[in-house]
């Protein structure tokens, strides 16, 4: 047990304006004591504000002590007392916890580095102890909490040591893949270690933007983008959709590389998966939105690009006759907003004059889209606001991603 004094002198003048933030709660410092020294004070009126990490411990002794001038630190109280002097920046407190606190495990110690990293406090025998302890640290979960700004404090430390430069990298890269900032840690390790291991490791995990590193991931390229034309021949459903279908062994609705939505479906019976389901010749899709002729039907691929060419539209045939749309535009966008029209019709009967599919071709090739929209914009056929159709298939030239 220690017994530290904090009645001095050159403290009291801090304390006078000092408001301690611990667990929501708002701690202020006047004890008796200064009154005698007001005249010293009053011109210092600036309140300073601190926020102590959250670390569960006896603030309201720690308060007290500075009434009193004594407090006492032992094993149970060590972390809080430690995160209290480091970030108070009492450095008699923090050395007479340092013994209790490093006697404690792995995963206690590094607990209090995040949080006091966080607070931008880290004492430099704490940073130390880190450096010291760093390959046996990344076996802890906690280490994913690690920011990139204490990495690179780790990183420049003197005591500072990698043994194993593609557990490190691992970590980084997992690391990266939910922390944009630890984009140049990871640069300047794999700049300086040999590990070509781990560069599919990089290149393969879809929420890293591997631009930063372009030099490093070279071989990874393609030399030139990969295109595959699936272009209309005579079939109308023999277009993108059934190929992802086929490819995949599954219905065009079903595969990954091709994802079909739309605005609204009045019902899962008329569901928007309708439009691709290709060898089930009576079901069709509807919108949902009576009052609003603006519905839509979107298909959006993955891993994939393309430059469309054509499209295949079918109108729904009942008992009154054919369904579907007159005004529309086909769009593509390779975000999900800022859409390009491709190709407009106003008042063209076209579709519904035909019992069959109808297909319509572009003048030309248009540029790269990862989504195609058909969109009604006014009323269909039979006066009806909702967009109706059997079925839809597009046409182009693809582009693996």
């Amino acid at each position: 047990m220690e017994r530290i004094d904090l009645g001095l002198f050159p403290m009291i003048s801090r304390w006078s304006r000092l408001e301690v933030k611990y667990m929501g709660r708002s701690y202020f410092i006047i004890p008796e004591v200064l009154i005698p020294f007001s005249t010293l004070l009053q011109d210092e009126p600036t309140l300073d504000t601190i926020t102590v990490p959250p670390i569960e411990g006896p603030i309201e002794d720690f308060i007290n002590s500075l009434y009193g001038g004594v407090l006492q630190v032992n094993a149970d109280n060590s972390v809080f007392y430690y995160v209290i002097g480091a970030t108070l920046e009492i450095e008699q407190l923090t050395k007479a916890c340092s013994d209790f606190l490093f006697e404690k495990s792995e995963a206690v110690v590094f607990d209090v580095a995040l949080k006091l990293s966080d607070q931008g406090s880290l004492p430099s025998e704490l940073l130390s102890y880190i450096c010291q302890h760093f390959d046996s640290i990344l076996e802890l979960p906690s280490v994913n909490l690690m920011s990139s700004a204490l990495y690179e404090q780790i990183r420049h430390c003197d005591e500072f040591r990698i043994n194993d430069a593609q557990k490190v990298g691992k970590f980084l890269i997992n690391r990266l893949a939910e922390d944009s900032s630890f984009s140049s840690c990871v640069a300047i390790h794999l700049n300086t270690f040999e590990l070509p291991e781990l560069k599919p490791l990089l290149w393969n995990t879809p929420t890293i933007s591997i631009e930063p590193f372009r030099e490093l991931l070279i071989p990874f390229y393609p030399k030139k983008p990969v295109e595959n034309p699936v272009l209309f021949e005579g079939e109308y459903f023999r277009g993108v959709a059934n190929y992802f279908g086929e490819r995949d062994d599954c219905e065009p609705y079903e595969t990954y590389y091709l994802h079909v939505s739309s605005s609204s479906e009045f019902s899962q019976t008329y569901s928007h998966n309708n439009v691709l389901k290709y060898k089930d010749t009576e079901s069709y899709f509807c919108s949902n939105e009576p009052t609003n002729p603006a519905s839509y039907i979107m298909l959006t691929l993955q891993n994939y690009s393309m430059r469309l060419t054509s499209y295949v539209i079918q109108a729904n045939t009942t008992a009154k006759g054919r369904i579907g749309p007159i005004s529309w535009t086909f769009e593509g966008t390779t975000g999900e907003q800022d859409w390009k029209v491709l190709d407009k019709h106003v008042n063209d009967t076209t579709i519904v004059d035909n019992e069959g599919p109808v297909v319509f071709h572009l003048p030309k090739p248009s540029k790269i889209f990862t989504r195609f929209r058909f969109c009604q914009i006014e009323n269909n056929a039979q006066k009806n606001k909702r967009l109706i159709i059997k079925k839809l298939e597009i046409f182009g030239i693809l582009r693996q991603h």
